[in-house]
């Protein structure tokens, strides 16, 4: 069972890729990001996305990221504005 104690909102640009925060992930095993405004491209592989080259993700769109190992590899950038995503962090609980 997971237990949601974190919260940030990102912006994401379209000149760098950019990651999760690592004071953020630290100790947490799940994460659920929504976009927000603008279109994203991702990768879980630790690799940076381009403008044109990964997972494509539109406004309103949720990707669920459920290990630590995702946390700490999946990579984001716009493609094109600006893109806002807000991210909900997780434990693992214990009980």
């Amino acid at each position: 069972m997971r237990s949601f104690d974190d919260f940030e909102s990102i912006v994401v640009t379209g000149t760098t890729a950019i990651g999760l925060t690592e004071t953020k992930i630290a100790g947490r095993q799940a994460a659920i990001v929504t976009v927000e405004t603008e279109a994203i491209r991702c990768r879980l592989d630790g690799v940076d996305p381009t403008a044109v080259e990964g997972h494509l993700l539109q406004p309103g769109d949720v990707l669920e990221l459920t290990s630590s190992r995702d946390l700490l590899h999946v990579r984001f950038i716009s493609t094109g504005v600006d893109a806002k995503l807000h991210v909900s962090y997780a434990r693992q609980s214990t009980g």
